[in-house]
């Protein structure tokens, strides 16, 4: 269509607001992409240059950043409300209370940050008695009262964020929940007795629907990153661990507390579990 050549000046032909939540990045009004822009400019080879444009910077709303685009009189104006993004000192206090007790590079993994940064996060709680370290085994581990100090620390961090947008992703993993647990089961067992792993087959089989579970999963996590951006961060971690199964490493299958595709996997459920305040046990989902 042609567009008005009126000013924005003009009040009576401002542009609505379409407001869509958590909404693709890329995606504008209408569901069409945005067209490439410069400053004060709309650039469109198949329409007039759009007059009296007016870029600005996306404004925060609490944790979430708010992605709008200004376009001509007469046009709908899109704006997005993007992942809430959690405070990185925050991000390491969760990772530590997801891992229970973990190395520093662990912890840094879960909360996707540079393990000196994590560091210096982690003494900052030992300052505080909410974590302590076993020099032993190079172990971190939260303190009765830094779980509590956790607990307040999560609801603020939640405030700004959309968690009831999570509700339907959720059930989603659910339901691959039920399949994973039972595909565990079937990398652990075969024909009722301890998987020795001598059977390539049927260990190509399982190796299979894992990939298969993980493919499904990927969109699932992507649409958790969409509301809470450190969600987000589970996507790479699985399918990494995925295709490090895929090429034989058997324990990072179901192998306990070294970084396997189980234990990201269920890092993740706690952590959903965390933060939608749900009770594990009444839910039964384990």
């Amino acid at each position: 269509h042609t567009v008005p050549q009126a000013p924005l000046a003009n009040t009576s032909t401002r542009p609505s607001l379409s407001v869509s939540p958590n909404t693709s990045r890329t995606g504008t009004a209408g569901g069409a992409s945005p067209p490439a822009t410069t400053a004060g400019s709309v650039a469109n080879s198949s329409q007039p240059a759009c007059p009296a444009l007016s870029m600005h910077s996306p404004p925060v709303r609490g944790g979430q950043m708010v992605s709008a685009l200004w376009v001509a009189a007469g046009s709908t104006v899109s704006l997005r409300v993007m992942a809430h993004v959690s405070d990185p000192y925050f991000r390491t206090f969760h990772a530590l209370r997801l891992k229970g007790f973990a190395k520093a590079d662990i912890v840094a993994e879960v909360a996707d940050l540079p393990v000196a940064t994590v560091e210096a996060h982690l003494a900052g709680l030992q300052a505080k008695e909410l974590a302590t370290f076993r020099e032993a085994r190079q172990l971190w581990q939260l303190t009765p009262g830094g779980r509590e100090a956790h607990r307040m620390a999560l609801a603020e961090d939640l405030a700004g964020a959309d968690v009831a947008s999570l509700t339907a992703p959720y059930q989603e993993f659910l339901t691959l929940n039920e399949q994973f647990k039972a595909l565990c089961a079937d990398w652990q067992l075969r024909g009722g007795e301890p998987n020795d792993h001598t059977d390539q087959a049927y260990d190509a089989g399982v190796v299979a629907r894992l990939q298969a579970i993980d493919a499904a999963a990927q969109p699932v996590v992507a649409k958790m990153g969409e509301v809470l951006a450190r969600l987000g961060a589970y996507g790479p971690r699985l399918e990494h661990t995925c295709q490090r199964v895929a090429i034989g490493e058997t324990n990072m299958f179901t192998g306990v507390m070294c970084g396997s595709y189980h234990d990201v996997w269920m890092e993740l459920h706690e952590d959903l579990i965390l933060t939608q305040g749900i009770d594990r046990a009444a839910e039964g989902s384990f």
